[in-house]
């Protein structure tokens, strides 16, 4: 009699850690098969993201932050009431990123809204579509013909010009180079780039930019506030 009790105390018990085991054995298996068809795995978009990024930033609607990481500019704009970030590299490109415009909102769906309003704005200039990002000739540019993209991730509108053509430089027609010139950046190759890796990017944006330090640099934040705490309630 108390065998059999002992064993119906300890079956769940068993049938838990054989669940955690069959879970954990299911993760080691499917990320790997989720990796080689091309989904990416990310917390940032399984939890939700409340921060309201553009509101909330340390700036007045009309001004500028300059020199952010070194390179980056930050407007904070208000449309129609709804406030944003434009976040831009004014300088020298060094990386494929560095060519995009990021619109940061609060939510997603402000980022929608004027997402649609860019859409109905240039929709007789639209040359491609989708969802969530669209091509478009630009009217009323001087000088020049350009395409530009627009891409909706999440709370934020990525935008870039794939394609140039003035007198001066074309995104098809690349001038030649030489030892002695750079190589002229394909700016086409900038709509499968946005494919590949818009929620990077917002990552990237949200993340890094905005804070105004790289990943490792919040880490040694981090790590000192916690080393000061300790000090200062004599855990050390």
């Amino acid at each position: 009699m108390n065998n059999d009790n002992k064993k119906r105390k300890v079956s769940p018990v068993i049938w838990v850690i054989v669940s955690i085991a069959v879970i954990v054995a299911a993760v080691i298996v499917l990320i790997p098969v989720f990796a080689k068809a091309g989904v990416k795995i990310s917390f940032d978009n399984i939890i939700p993201d409340t921060h309201k990024y553009a509101s909330e930033y340390d700036l007045e609607v009309g001004k500028r932050k300059h020199s952010v990481l070194g390179v980056w500019t930050i407007r904070k704009a208000e449309h129609d009431g709804v406030i944003c970030l434009d976040v831009y590299h004014p300088g020298t490109k060094d990386h494929e990123r560095d060519y995009m415009d990021y619109l940061v909102f609060d939510s997603a769906s402000d980022a929608r809204k004027d997402f649609d309003k860019f859409h109905d704005k240039l929709e007789d200039y639209i040359q491609e579509e989708g969802d969530n990002w669209f091509t478009a000739w630009m009217p009323d540019v001087c000088d020049a013909t350009i395409k530009s993209m627009f891409y909706l991730e999440d709370n934020m509108i990525i935008s870039t010009d794939i394609e140039i053509y003035s007198e001066w430089t074309s995104a098809v027609d690349l001038p030649e180079t030489t030892e002695t010139t750079a190589p002229v950046f394909d700016r086409s190759l900038l709509k499968d780039y946005i494919f590949g890796n818009a929620p990077e990017l917002r990552t990237y944006v949200l993340k890094t930019i905005l804070p105004g330090k790289t990943p490792d640099e919040e880490r040694e934040d981090v790590r000192a506030s916690v080393l000061q705490e300790m000090e200062r309630r004599g855990d050390r």
